[in-house]
């Protein structure tokens, strides 16, 4: 095989890294929500403060960290990212069952981490990863990825039927310590970068004539924070899983088997060679989840749960492929952007990102008050009008 279309070390150290990243981020997803409703479902509401203050912490430190970031240092934000969510696991063993008591804090710490960490990733992913091997590179991400999500949930659920949360939370501290410890073998350039400015940024979109595109992007971004990446949505489906399902093993089985799922699903699109064909697709996942939403709100029952769960899994895998190749086409669609702002469109990205998340968990905090579980089946209906409006706006950039 060509040398040039093999992975050099600096691009299998960052697949690495971001597998370990990947590893905590399911540690410190839908079972960190189970642990916080084992008390009581009132606890819903520290969770939702909690990814409050994630979100906004993550929101402001963006702008800042990529400031600094722009001529300078990236791999040292990367790495202090990687400190900082060591520091995070071990509040989580610290504090143990006042945890609850102490979200807001943790909150702190997660979005510092995500901030230092995911704002200068984002750029030496673009930057660092060669064009000849960026679809390999992202296919094995793709696959680690599948790999992590079917096994680990599995493995949590029968190490926490033994175990309490924050006593498995070593082993994450130590996983990741070892993360940290690979990234002093990555050595990546220093590229010097046009000063951090957002309003050069918007000049050179306005310059190329693309604010339309730009305008739907991030208004699909912003969806997207609101009903997929990291969103309150998950957790209302992890809540409704613990209540059908009752036990974190039957958590981790019911998200191994969805994860196979969206891989098998993922798989199949991946081939589709005519893309003209994703519009369809999209428009059958809209009717697929519609009536699935229906019969969950009218009948609440493990078929009725299992059957919304398999639709929003299609409608996510479908959405996530397209928004992903749109992220990437839409910033390298302005020559400019590409050349000397990257950071500014990763900050504006992760601004409205956040800002969807922020929003999406201060209706889960709203609703965690009236304490009605009937609400619950009524926010997963917002969610999923949103989800339907993120469709149309995908489809709205695909045809541009």
């Amino acid at each position: 095989m060509d040398s040039k279309n093999k992975l050099n070390r600096n691009e299998i150290i960052l697949l690495i890294i971001e597998g370990i990243k990947i590893c905590v981020s399911s540690f410190s997803g839908p079972f960190l929500v189970a642990f916080f409703i084992s008390l009581t479902l009132s606890n819903i509401a520290s969770y939702s403060i909690y990814k409050i203050v994630t979100n906004i912490i993550a929101l402001i430190f963006s702008f800042i960290i990529s400031r600094f970031i722009k001529k300078k240092n990236k791999i040292v934000s990367f790495r202090f990212g990687i400190l900082i969510n060591i520091f995070y696991l071990l509040s989580l063993i610290f504090f143990k069952e006042s945890i609850i008591d102490n979200s807001w804090l943790l909150g702190v710490f997660l979005g510092l981490s995500n901030a230092f960490y995911y704002m200068p990733f984002n750029y030496i992913v673009s930057n660092e990863v060669r064009g000849e091997v960026l679809t390999k590179w992202t296919s094995y991400k793709s696959n680690i990825t599948s790999a992590i999500n079917i096994l680990l949930p599995l493995m949590l659920g029968i190490l926490l039927t033994y175990f309490n949360y924050y006593d498995i939370a070593i082993i994450f501290v130590i996983i990741q310590f070892i993360a940290f410890i690979i990234s002093f073998l990555y050595k990546g350039k220093e590229k010097q970068l046009p000063t951090f400015s957002i309003r050069k940024y918007l000049s050179a979109i306005k310059k190329a004539e693309a604010y339309s595109r730009f305008k739907i992007h991030y208004a699909i971004e912003f969806l997207n924070g609101f009903t997929f990446s990291s969103s309150a949505l998950e957790s209302v489906i992890t809540i409704f899983v613990m209540l059908s399902f009752k036990t974190n093993l039957n958590l981790g089985i019911f998200t191994s088997v969805f994860t196979i799922i969206n891989f098998i699903i993922a798989l199949n699109l991946s081939r589709i060679k005519n893309k003209d064909v994703f519009p369809k697709i999209m428009l059958v996942s809209i009717v697929l989840i519609v009536s699935s939403i229906i019969y969950f709100i009218l009948s609440t029952s493990t078929y009725s749960l299992t059957t919304y769960n398999l639709t929003y899994n299609i409608a996510y895998v479908v959405i996530s492929i397209i928004t992903y190749v749109s992220t990437f086409s839409t910033v390298n669609s302005v020559k400019e952007i590409k050349k000397a702002y990257q950071l500014e469109h990763f900050s504006v990205r992760e601004f409205f990102l956040c800002l969807g998340r922020i929003i999406s968990f201060s209706f889960l905090f709203i609703i965690s008050l009236l304490n009605n579980i009937l609400y619950y089946k009524l926010l997963i209906g917002v969610y999923t009008l949103s989800i339907i409006t993120m469709n149309y706006l995908v489809y709205k950039l695909y045809k541009k």
